[in-house]
């Protein structure tokens, strides 16, 4: 069994020859958010066998494989205290699993995976391009990050009324402006309704 160790400096790969024939798999894995997102609580039931602590395994982000979170190392008690480190919003999930560490190290199957989504506690501010006008239409256009797991969209201000936009949009075109100046602006906002910074203004002149 080949596994990945992750932590926050290096990545390491070790090979383990067996499964743990005598151990069990940890059941009933639950994740808990704390109030202000900073930590997620994680439990589960000791399985049987002689068990000398247990090993945790993510997978985040554009991850495709669980990963053993390094950090922890062997874990001793049935439950875990997941740091989150990322502002945005994203999706984690975890697996555990039973250690025995004498003789050898043997691990157990890893347990069901537990997935759990930990709200945007900020958003990025949008990036808003310079319209562009050609034939009396004018195009919006904006960038944003991709990593903000529950983006909900975007709200325009035209001249400080409000446009919703989809969060896959990244441009809004006016074919009907009035003569003059107009000013707009973006902001994003999240599932629970959290709302980024505003946008840098930027201006329109209809002649």
């Amino acid at each position: 069994m080949r596994i990945t160790v992750l932590n926050a400096f290096i990545i390491l790969y070790f090979s383990v020859s067996a499964y743990g024939q005598e151990l069990g798999v940890p059941g009933n894995l639950k994740a808990e958010i704390n109030e202000d997102g900073t930590n997620i609580h994680l439990v589960w039931d000791k399985p049987e066998g002689k068990v000398a602590g247990y090993n945790l395994f993510l997978k985040s982000g554009s991850q495709e494989d669980f990963l053993l979170w390094g950090s922890a190392g062997l874990i001793f008690d049935r439950k875990y205290d997941f740091e989150v480190m990322s502002k945005y919003g994203k999706f984690y999930e975890f697996k555990v699993c039973a250690v025995q560490n004498f003789p050898s190290v043997i691990r157990s199957e890893l347990s069901a995976s537990i997935m759990i989504e930990v709200p945007s506690r900020y958003l990025p501010i949008v990036k808003l391009n310079n319209p562009t006008t050609k034939r009396g239409i004018v195009e919006i256009s904006w960038e944003y990050e991709t990593i903000v797991s529950d983006l909900q969209g975007f709200i325009l201000y035209l001249d400080g009324k409000e446009i919703k936009v989809t969060k896959a949009k990244r441009k809004f075109v006016f074919d009907n402006l009035s003569a003059g100046k107009h000013n707009v602006q973006l902001l994003a906002y999240s599932n629970s309704g959290l709302k980024s910074v505003m946008s840098v203004k930027k201006f329109i002149r209809i002649k």
